[in-house]
């Protein structure tokens, strides 16, 4: 059967850890959200091999070095049920319990499940990995749907045609061979009255040397990364998928008939919330020339830290406006340093130093329009920091905040190579840049 591993599901199987001398031993698995557990029972009845993997500092009599035993799970355990199995990789003892009367039982966290992977396979490695991002085709402007609606006489519609046509995948960058492949999703939630076709892209990596995971996953996530700068909405990944060529698809006599895509469930990575609106982008995929993916990483291997946390500042859900204005300022001043490196310049310097630094290097149309913010955003930053002075009102931190996030996109955007022109365009219709009134300065 297959495990299917949703939201809340439990499910008893036994764990393994592919050791001879380790006996197999019953389990639960659990899911909680992004959260997989594995549950086993603790106790004189359960093999010492499991009991010694909860014990953190303690030493034994028979173990005095602790080199016999091991004191901790191993980095990859498989589940077997009825329902179906799962590799479990990163494992680590997350809490356990033992009761007065020597019974009770550990709790082993993980940082990734991949749904139906054979037992003995080693997820920690994969050859490729597919993923979607909701929303992609709007920041591509592209799409595979096409329709067309044919109206009678009297001018009502008489007929709708909706029509998907694949097209040809499309490389993004030469690292980790990411490519996008166009695809659709079907959802016939009340059959006769209610349907869903959308438009779809995958991202895949392909590699024939397996890699970490993690590694593919990183690569995945530069394509929300870009999208969450450019429209400064938090968009992620979503089903993710993991393939080793050494667990394929088999018939039931064994036979290889495919590769498997294994679902996987990954600790913290963010459910996708719709944006209320329809989102507004400083720049679009077409808008940064050459690849916009490899220039991406570049701009990140030297701005790895600021450009890392200005995406997480957009995850923030309902931040603290002090806690906010504190962060993009601690962003400002990390983009700022290697700014003055890049120049052979001293690199240390006051706050609207290094918001000058950002500013110098905008459009002189956009730097003219936002005249003066260096010294704003240090006034707003240091009241917000030191508790010698008076918090600033809420509509001032969020002022702040708000023309912050929007000049470190611009900057951003900048170093990317979107053209003044774009860039321009954009600010004039920006919800923000209207907000604060930095539109006006641009007409």
């Amino acid at each position: 059967m297959r495990l299917e591993l949703e939201d809340g599901a439990r499910h008893v199987g036994w764990v393994c850890d592919q050791d001879d001398d380790t006996p197999h031993q019953a389990a639960v698995l659990e899911r909680n959200g992004t959260s997989v557990t594995l549950r086993l029972p603790l106790g004189e009845h359960v093999d010492e091999v499991y009991r010694r993997w909860f014990e953190g500092g303690a030493r034994h009599a028979d173990d005095p070095d602790r080199t016999r035993y091991a004191y901790h799970p191993p980095r990859t355990l498989w589940f077997d049920g009825a329902w179906g199995r799962a590799a479990l990789v990163d494992c680590y003892a997350r809490s356990s319990l033992i009761t007065g009367g020597g019974v009770g039982e550990g709790v082993i966290g993980c940082s990734m499940a991949a749904v139906g992977a054979a037992v003995g396979t080693p997820y920690d490695t994969a050859h490729g990995v597919e993923s979607t991002v909701p929303g992609l085709g709007l920041w591509l402007q592209r799409t595979s749907l096409e329709q067309e609606l044919t109206r009678g006489e009297d001018g009502l519609p008489v007929e709708l045609d909706v029509r998907w046509r694949r097209q040809d995948s499309v490389p993004l960058t030469s690292r980790m061979n990411l490519t996008l492949r166009p695809s659709f999703r079907f959802d016939s939630r009340v059959p006769g009255d209610q349907a869903d076709l959308r438009s779809a892209f995958v991202l895949n990596t392909s590699l024939v040397r397996s890699r970490p995971w993690r590694e593919h996953v990183e690569v995945h996530r530069s394509v929300p990364a870009m999208m969450t700068i450019a429209s400064w909405h938090p968009w992620t990944l979503e089903e993710l998928c993991l393939r080793r060529d050494d667990d394929p698809i088999r018939a039931l006599d064994g036979t290889a008939r495919g590769p498997a895509w294994r679902r996987a469930v990954v600790a913290g990575l963010e459910p996708f919330e719709a944006p209320a609106f329809r989102p507004q982008f400083l720049f679009h995929y077409a808008d940064v020339p050459g690849s916009p993916i490899s220039r991406w990483f570049r701009l990140r291997r030297r701005y790895e830290e600021p450009l890392a946390r200005l995406v997480a500042v957009a995850h923030w859900q309902r931040a603290d406006l002090v806690g906010l204005v504190q962060e993009l300022g601690t962003i400002i001043e990390l983009v700022g340093y290697p700014i003055g490196e890049e120049r052979h310049q001293s690199p240390r310097t006051t706050f609207a130093g290094h918001a000058e630094r950002i500013v110098s290097q905008l459009p002189p149309s956009i730097a003219k329009a936002i005249d003066g913010w260096p010294d704003a955003a240090r006034e707003t930053y240091i009241a917000a920091k030191h508790a010698d002075h008076q918090t600033p009102h809420q509509q001032e931190l969020w002022r702040g905040a708000t023309a912050a996030q929007l000049v470190l996109r611009l900057w951003i955007a900048r170093r990317l190579g979107v053209s003044t022109d774009r860039i321009v365009r954009a600010m004039r219709v920006d919800r923000d840049a209207r907000r604060i009134g930095w539109d006006r300065e641009l007409l």
